[in-house]
């Protein structure tokens, strides 16, 4: 499975069982950005994330990578992946929808904020 092989990257800071590590990633257990509209997940994976992010008390502020070398393929196994698994029940991401995103977002140099991310419907 191409979406669990590409988590172990993720893992290293999320976590093996998706539910982050204290100061460095939060979870991907019932998160808004990995459960909510799937291009809000896309661009986090394309353009990155910047703290801060607060969930269950803990505030994360540090930026996580872009991956904008991954292929619409991978982004989409990966991101289909971590919004079925980890007792989340998302729907799944296509390609189709990877490369919508990234040729919306293609101008894009920085990396989202949460606040950015939330108010995308």
């Amino acid at each position: 499975m191409l979406g669990r092989q590409l988590f172990d990257t993720c893992a290293a800071c999320h976590g093996f069982d998706g539910r982050g590590m204290q100061g460095q990633a939060p979870p991907l257990a019932d998160s808004p950005l990995a459960t909510g509209p799937q291009s809000r997940a896309v661009r986090v994976l394309l353009q990155g994330l910047q703290g801060p992010i607060e969930r269950e008390g803990t505030l994360y502020d540090l930026q996580m990578p872009a991956a904008p070398f991954a292929k619409d393929e991978e982004i989409a196994a990966l991101l289909t992946y971590i919004r079925r698994g980890f007792g989340n029940d998302a729907d799944p991401v296509t390609p189709d929808t990877v490369a919508r995103v990234r040729a919306e977002t293609a101008d894009r140099a920085t990396p989202w904020t949460e606040a950015e991310l939330l108010d995308i419907p």
